[in-house]
């Protein structure tokens, strides 16, 4: 099971984390592994690259995080919001239709 923790302060998620495999298929296709990679990937790299954000993260095999700044100005962080919102209804639009592969848990702090 993939494991998704989404943590947010004042409604705006600032970290999350992807974990585990979901294994609804055959290693190299599993769409729910793939879908979810490519959605924690993708946002990433929109992040770095298109709102040159300097985020902290780990890719592994299996593993993933990403931590945005918390002192962002309010145009970064608002570009920030699009991108990670973008792939948080991603993820629940998988979850949707995958949910005994996968879950969602979110944190207010």
């Amino acid at each position: 099971m993939v494991k998704i923790k989404i943590k947010k302060k004042n409604n705006r998620i600032y970290y999350f984390e992807i974990k585990g495999h979901a294994n609804a298929a055959e290693y190299g296709e599993d769409i729910v592994c793939s879908a979810i990679s490519v959605l924690g990937q993708t946002c990433i790299i929109g992040l770095m690259e298109v709102a040159n954000i300097p985020i902290q993260h780990r890719i592994e095999p299996g593993y993933l995080t990403c931590e945005i700044p918390k002192d962002l100005t309010a145009a970064k962080a608002r570009e920030a919001d699009i991108i990670v919102n973008t792939m948080y209804l991603g993820m629940k639009s998988v979850q949707y239709s995958y949910s005994e592969f996968m879950e969602i848990n979110e944190l207010e702090v």
